[in-house]
């Protein structure tokens, strides 16, 4: 064991002890605490000098933002002059949250705090907290009804609001006092530090306006009271399954599996059945029994998650290719303990094909087939499953240990190879294109089984040794073969989950297929619109069923009209109320339907950004608008719901290149928005210094050069651009060489097969800022490397583009009801940002419509903040409506705000709610109605705040709208506003901060508990870090009321009910004169508060025997104090 020893060299009397670890740290599995007994000073391998106090058992929770902790209560008092604290071992996996970190073999420690009972003592002067200082100059006195929370804000005699004051903050009932300092809602940061993020560098934002205290003059204060609010869990819809919680627990059995991909692959272990994905949040792999019970599961293992799975000895094994961890690995779970290891790892290769579809174990060799190589590899694994296993951890989970690396037996040459399976003591079976084949194990030689497959995908062999193929598109069926290869029955209905009423009998995508012990046949289809795990019977049936869970992030809605009518990414749920049962109903909506456009451009890290979302009612009629989320919302669509399915019925937003294309005939590369310029040329070798043609812009502008490529023999060429920046090389229509970035002068290079004779050229190019360059050179039979000469080129042509376009934003309203988009139904229009064409709108996560079709969009842009107003101008005969575009955008009267906005939402009224710096209410004619402090705007600001979280009325990292209602006729409509941290926000549209609801992912409970909710746990629940779904709903009930319900989780569509805000009041008010002895106070408090905060500093200044002025520091001290040097 391992050993630390705490000696206070006289006795002291002590209660217990803190153990901080580091976030990614396993600390210990055990940690004995034993006081000195002894004599003398301490020794710490004398063990009769020891006593043991307790010891504790550490459980490390998934994921701590910092750091994590362990306490040791005593229980009493001891006295002892010394401790020491015995590590037998390091963190197993069965005491680490997910089993992602665990380190048998290491000890590790960041502080251990000593406790000490003060009883009833008073504090030491020393760690006393100081309370000589006034809370302010200026009392506001008001009374609670009964205890509860209010918010009390101090607004000018033009109504505008100076100071957000008090904040949701609890008071007791009866008559209270709060100050007010004087302080503006133009003095940013306090009480907080200014982040380290670079968003936040000097010079980069000064964020608040120049008034930071308030002048002298006659002011009002203005609040809202309520009781507290209460949560209650009500159902969960989604991932919909017949046992167990809809949530990952924490004993592992709830939820299914992960967020990011659908189900994958499956194996069964005697009576169990094995499944796994892809995964970021949720489960990478679980265990389950016959009846879709889960039983066991786990994220990552080693940061991998199962590609492939196989098993054998009571093993389960599988690969993942690249990944968290970017190496390809096999990962052992011992199905009996669940312990786990990584077995075998190597570094990909750069530019490597890969792509890994099967996997077998049989004895001390594995086998896994390489599709994109057209190779099965064989690997010798016996030494690595003879080694000692090693425990996670960060320090080497990138790395591959000496153990893990890879002894290749023999590469086998197989076309296309997929899936493989045990099928015998003697073969395998393999899927090779469009066969299966059987392998010999001792001769490596195949013979084919079954020919004439179409896509297959999903393969399983049964106890007779009959052969199950899982078809992918455009089968989306099993085919059941005999040992033979005679074709004996199929399974499910032929062709994909059809829109329209769910029919469980239809299958899509059968990628992974097993045959249980009840020879029923599971299959996982690969299909991310269900991502549903399936059991069929011998009849072809669907016989059990797990649906989901939901992407990452979650999400999810409720029927505005219809509290037990569900919605989730395309797919519709009704809950019977006597029975409780929930089940699928239709598939309303799929993102590959063909039948209609769809207004969405795919972005990096958006999960279902085009599905319909947010549904609301007007004139009778059921709408939806598009869920847009990170990246994607700069458009959005408007679907009604007709009869069994949604159809588009408009957009509005920034015009889509597809759209650009159908309208305009043109490419809606903003890079290529205005041709200004044309010449003929001889050659590509340009070095532009200043604007490269007349009329074109000095930086950022962009060229195309079409012509032809005249190749004089036939071989293999290697082609090489040099650019600055971004360049794309296309020869005969298709890509060569794309490095579409912004870059210094760069050399790209790619070599191609040419036939002689002439190629058509293409070659497109942008320069960012600064020095441009464009040259194309090439090598080749009898060629050595140069510029490509003119001789070689012919009919070439450059066409110089300043950037954006006439019309950046359009409407669309469907006038024929086809879903589709003719060009009579299309509004193109300019729109100007300080009196300049602006290229886009919308908002970094979303902009979110009221139920009268009005929404409002924002420049999307740092540094220039705008907002513009969409209205209807009419409606269809059929009720769609037709909008009116904006002509240009109002700019908040603030410089200082540079943020883009994260998210606006429109309310009632019309007016638009902008996450920027501060968050802001403004109506359609540019006024600001009011704003509240936003000092950590979005997703990554929020990772560098220096608030705890649980700080009354402090906003962090806000993303998202999830929804609004009307609390009361006298408060009205309150929105609700998403945090990457895991909380809600309450607001009332006039602005006042209402409550917190939820907690912060740093300070709340995490969503795994065994058993549903209790509203106390509620309370201190946190919805995790990037719970990016999630929807509050204003829903009407069955008792005629309406209600708040939540829709949340970040891996299923949990429905929580939030009662009380029908109990918002607001207080009397009053009025305040702020006199010149009162600014003079404040002025006052000001600088005592700034002279508490300054550190007492304390230098030594060292003695010179003789300082000279003579320019030289010879004889100073090297020491320098705030860069001086100081002597005496």
């Amino acid at each position: 064991p391992e050993y630390i020893l705490l000696d206070w060299h006289r006795p002291r009397s002590i209660r217990g002890c803190i153990f901080l670890i580091g976030a990614f740290e396993g600390g210990a599995g055990k940690i004995i605490i034993q006081r000195h007994t002894g004599n003398g000073a301490p020794d710490e391998t004398d063990d009769c000098q020891w006593q043991t106090i307790t010891t504790i058992t550490p459980y490390h929770p998934w994921r701590p933002p910092l750091c994590w902790e362990t306490v040791a209560d005593f229980g009493k008092d001891v006295t002892t002059r010394a401790l020491r604290f015995v590590f037998p071992a390091g963190l197993p996996k069965s005491q680490s949250g997910r089993g992602e970190v665990s380190a048998p073999g290491e000890i590790s420690l960041g502080e251990i705090l000593v406790l000490q009972d003060l009883h009833r003592k008073p504090v030491p002067a020393a760690i006393r907290r100081r309370r000589d200082l006034p809370e302010g100059v200026v009392p506001i006195t008001f009374h609670m009804p009964q205890a509860g929370k209010a918010s009390i804000r101090i607004v000018d005699s033009n109504g505008q609001i100076i100071k957000n004051l008090v904040n949701g903050q609890s008071f007791s009932a009866g008559k209270q006092t709060v100050w007010w300092d004087l302080s503006t809602i133009d003095d940013y940061f306090p009480p907080f530090a200014l982040p380290a993020h670079p968003h936040y560098r000097k010079g980069a934002l000064s964020v608040g306006g120049p008034v930071k205290i308030a002048h002298p003059g006659n002011y009002r204060w203005e609040g809202i009271w309520h009781p507290e609010f209460k949560l209650e869990y009500l159902y969960s819809y989604y991932p919909l399954k017949k046992h167990n919680l809809a949530w990952i627990t924490a004993d592992t059995t709830g939820g299914w599996l992960g967020d990011h991909s659908p189900p994958r692959t499956i194996v069964r272990v005697n009576d169990k059945m094995w499944v796994g994905t892809f995964c970021e949040a949720g489960h990478a792999i679980l265990e389950s029994d016959l009846d879709m019970k889960k039983l066991w599961g786990s994220n990552r293992l080693w940061l991998a998650c199962p590609r492939v799975l196989a098993a054998a000895n009571g093993k389960v094994y599988y690969l993942e290719q690249g990944g968290w961890a970017r190496k390809i690995v096999m990962i052992e779970i011992d199905t009996r303990t669940k312990r786990a290891r990584r077995l075998l790892a190597r570094d990909k290769r750069k530019d490597e094909p890969l792509d890994i579809q099967g996997l077998a174990v049989v004895g001390e060799r594995a086998f896994y087939s390489n599709r994109a190589a057209n190779q099965v590899v064989v690997l010798d694994i016996s030494a690595n499953l003879k080694a000692r296993p090693h425990g996670f951890s960060w320090k080497t989970v990138y790395k591959v240990l000496d153990h893990e690396k890879m002894t290749v037996i023999k590469t086998l040459n197989i076309p296309s190879p997929g899936r493989i399976r045990p099928y015998d003591s003697e073969h395998l079976a393999l899927i090779s294109g469009k066969q299966v084949l059987l392998l010999d194990l001792n001769t490596y030689r195949t013979r084919p089984l079954i020919r004439g497959l179409t896509n297959p995908g999903g393969l399983a062999i049964d106890e007779h040794k009959n052969i199950y193929v899982g078809e992918m598109a455009p089968i989306h069926q099993v085919k059941v073969f005999s040992p033979r290869g005679k074709l004996l029955r199929t399974i499910g209905k032929r062709g994909p989950h059809k829109i329209g009423v769910f029919d469980p009998d239809n299958l899509e995508s059968p990628a992974g297929v097993e045959v249980d012990a009840n020879g029923n046949v599971w299959v996982c289809e690969f299909n991310q619109e269900l991502k549903r795990t399936s059991v069929w019977n011998r009849q072809g049936k669907c016989i059990n069923q797990v649906l989901g869970p939901t992407v990452y992030g979650g999400g999810g809605d409720i029927d505005p009209h219809n509290e037990n009518r569900f919605f989730y990414k395309g797919k519709e749920f009704l809950r019977d109320p006597k029975t409780g049962k929930i089940r699928l109903v239709k598939i309303i909506w799929r993102s590959d339907n063909p039948a209609y456009d769809l207004f969405f451009e795919k972005a990096a890290h958006n999960f279902g950004g085009a599905a319909p979302a947010y549904p609301f009612y007007h004139n009778g009629k059921l709408f939806f608008t598009s869920w847009q989320g990170w990246a994607a919302a700069h458009n959005i669509m408007i679907w009604l719901y007709d009869r069994d399915h949604v159809r588009p019925v408009a957009a509005i937003g920034t015009i889509p290149d597809w759209l650009r294309q159908r309208v305009e005939g043109r490419s809606g590369d903003p890079k290529f928005g205005k041709k200004v310029a044309s010449a003929r040329i001889k050659r590509i070798d340009f070095t532009w210094g200043g604007a490269p043609a007349k009329g074109v812009k000095r930086d950022n502008f962009a060229v195309r050069i079409t012509g032809e490529l005249i190749v004089p023999t036939t071989g293999r060429y290697t082609l090489f651009t040099d650019s600055d920046d971004g360049v794309r090389l296309l020869l005969d229509n298709k890509p060569v060489i794309t490095n579409w970035t912004d870059h210094g002068t760069t050399e790209d290079k790619a070599e191609i097969d040419l036939s002689a004779g002439s190629h058509k050229l293409r070659i497109d190019f942008y320069d960012k800022i600064g020095g441009a360059r464009l040259r194309l050179k090439w090598q080749g039979p009898g060629i050595p490397k140069q510029t490509v000469p003119a001789s070689a080129l012919r009919n070439l042509r450059i066409d110089y583009y300043n950037p954006g376009f006439d019309t950046a934003i359009c409407s669309w309203t469907d006038r024929n009801e086809d879903g589709r988009v003719q060009k009579e139904e299309v509004e193109f229009a300019t729109i100007l940002f300080n009196g300049e064409p602006w290229n886009r709108c919308g908002a970094g996560w979303q902009f979110r419509m009221n139920a009268n079709f009005e929404t409002a969009v924002t420049t999307t842009s740092y540094n220039n903040v705008g907002i513009a107003f969409i209205r209807p101008k009419g409606f269809t005969s059929h009720g769609y409506p037709i909008f009116k575009l904006p002509r240009e955008f109002k700019r908040p009267p603030y410089p200082y705000l540079k943020h883009s906005a994260d998210a606006v939402f429109t309310d009632r009224k019309g007016n638009a709610i902008a996450l920027l710096e501060y968050i802001i209410s403004m109506n359609p004619d540019g006024r600001v109605n009011w704003r509240y402090k936003n000092r950590w705007p979005g997703l990554h600001a929020g990772h560098h705040t220096s608030a705890r979280g649980d700080e009354p009325g402090v906003v962090i990292a806000p993303t998202r709208f999830f929804g609004s209602g009307i609390a009361n006729d006298t408060i009205g409509e309150v929105f609700c506003i998403g945090s990457n941290l895991g909380t809600t926000y309450l607001f009332t549209a006039d602005g006042f901060f209402v409550d917190r609801v939820f907690q912060d992912t740093r300070v709340g409970l995490s969503w795994h508990m065994n058993r549903p909710p209790t509203p106390e746990i509620l309370a201190r629940m946190s919805l995790g870090d990037e719970h990016f779904g999630g929807t509050l709903n204003y829903v009407r009930g069955n008792d005629g009321r309406y209600h708040f319900r939540y829709v949340v989780g970040k891996t299923h569509c949990s429905v929580i009910e939030l009662h009380g805000l029908e109990n918002i009041q607001k207080l009397p008010g009053g009025s305040i004169t702020v006199t010149a002895a009162d600014l003079a106070r404040a002025e006052k408090l000001r600088q005592l508060r700034a002279r508490k905060k300054m550190q007492r500093k304390e230098y030594t200044i060292a003695r010179a025997r003789k300082i000279v002025i003579d320019g030289k520091d010879d004889e100073w001290p090297t020491e320098r104090i705030d860069g001086f040097a100081l002597a005496y």
